[in-house]
C-alpha cells in the first residue's frame, strides 16, 4: 500500500477533530438546502434560499445582536434559578424516601402539563417583562435538573437548555428578545430574518452548552461523561 503524502495525512488528522466533522455536515446540509429550492422553484415566501439567510443576517446584525441579549439573560437566569432550586429538592427527595414518594410523582405528573399554556399567566401576574421569560426557562429546566440530581447528579441532557423557556416566554408576552423578533417577522412574512434569528438562537444554545461543557470539565474531569477523554496509563 502506497505510503500517504503529508497533505493526504494533514487532511485525515483534520477531520479528527470533533467540530469538523459536524461542520461539514451543515456544509451539506445547507448545500441540499439551497439545491432543492432551485430544482424544485421554491418560492421564496415559503422558504428562503441560504444567500438570502446570510443576507439578513447581515443586513439585521444590529436588532438580532440587540435582540440576543435580552434572550440569552432570560436563558442563563432561568438555567441558574433552575440549578438551584432543582439540586436543592433532588437533594431532600434522594435524601428522603418519604419526600420521594410525595414529592416526585407530583413533579412528573407537573410535566404532563404544557408549558405554552402556562407561560401567559406570567405575562397577566408579572407584565411583559424580563420575569415571565425567566420563569418559562426555569419551569422548562427544572424538571430535568432535579432528575439528573436525584439520578447521581449526571450531567443534563444537552437538548434540555433553558433557551427554549426563554423564547417561549418571548412568543407568548414580550416586546424584546429573539422570540418576540420571531414572532414580528413571521406575522410580516419576512422568512429571511425568521432563519436569522433562528441561526442567532441556535449559537447562543451552542454557546452556552459549550460553557457549560467546559466549566464540567474544569470541575468534575472524573465524571462518567468525561472518561473518554482521560487517559489511563498502562
Amino acid at each position: 500500500m502506497a505510503a500517504r503524502t503529508p497533505f493526504a495525512i494533514r487532511i485525515a488528522m483534520s477531520l479528527q477533530r470533533g467540530w469538523v466533522r459536524p461542520l461539514l455536515f451543515l456544509c451539506l446540509v445547507i448545500t441540499l438546502w439551497d439545491v432543492s429550492i432551485r430544482l424544485f422553484n421554491v418560492p421564496s415566501y415559503q422558504i428562503p434560499t441560504p444567500t438570502a439567510v446570510l443576507f439578513a443576517l447581515y443586513t439585521d446584525a444590529g436588532p438580532l445582536l440587540t435582540q440576543a441579549i435580552p434572550t440569552t439573560i432570560a436563558a442563563v437566569a432561568g438555567f441558574i434559578l433552575s440549578a438551584v432550586f432543582g439540586i436543592l429538592v433532588a437533594v431532600l427527595i434522594a435524601g428522603s424516601r418519604s419526600v420521594e414518594s410525595y414529592v416526585y410523582p407530583l413533579l412528573v405528573f407537573s410535566q404532563s402539563i404544557p408549558k405554552v399554556a402556562i407561560a401567559p399567566l406570567f405575562v397577566v401576574w408579572f407584565g411583559f417583562g424580563i420575569l415571565p421569560k425567566i420563569l418559562s426557562a426555569f419551569l422548562i429546566g427544572f424538571f430535568p435538573v432535579v432528575v439528573s440530581a436525584v439520578q447521581g447528579f449526571k450531567s443534563v441532557e444537552p437538548e434540555m437548555l433553558a433557551v427554549v423557556g426563554a423564547v417561549v416566554g418571548e412568543f407568548v408576552g414580550s416586546n424584546n428578545g429573539i422570540g418576540f423578533l420571531l414572532q414580528r417577522s413571521i406575522g410580516n412574512f419576512e422568512l429571511p430574518t425568521m432563519f436569522a434569528a433562528l441561526v442567532v438562537l441556535s449559537l447562543i444554545g451552542v454557546a452556552l452548552f459549550w460553557i457549560l461543557d467546559v466549566l464540567e470539565r474544569m470541575t468534575i474531569p472524573w465524571h462518567a461523561s468525561q472518561r473518554h477523554q482521560l487517559i489511563i496509563p498502562a
